[in-house]
């Protein structure tokens, strides 16, 4: 990404499995890697509510 014009306000963790090893350290590697912040994390959902989601990243 740092080589390309595309400019990236933030990003999203998401959370695709409910038995994930060692999360926050995976997204601790993240944010340091993507030098771009954090806007939020999406725990994981066995049924995906889109209000829910906006909530816990207080969209509106």
């Amino acid at each position: 990404m740092d080589n390309s014009r595309i400019k990236i306000a933030g990003w999203i963790a998401n959370v695709i499995d409910e038995e994930v090893v060692y999360l926050q350290e995976n997204i601790e590697a993240i944010k340091l890697r993507l030098n771009v912040p954090l806007l939020g994390s999406i725990p994981y959902m066995d049924n995906v509510n889109p209000r829910r989601i906006a909530q816990i990243l207080r969209l509106r």
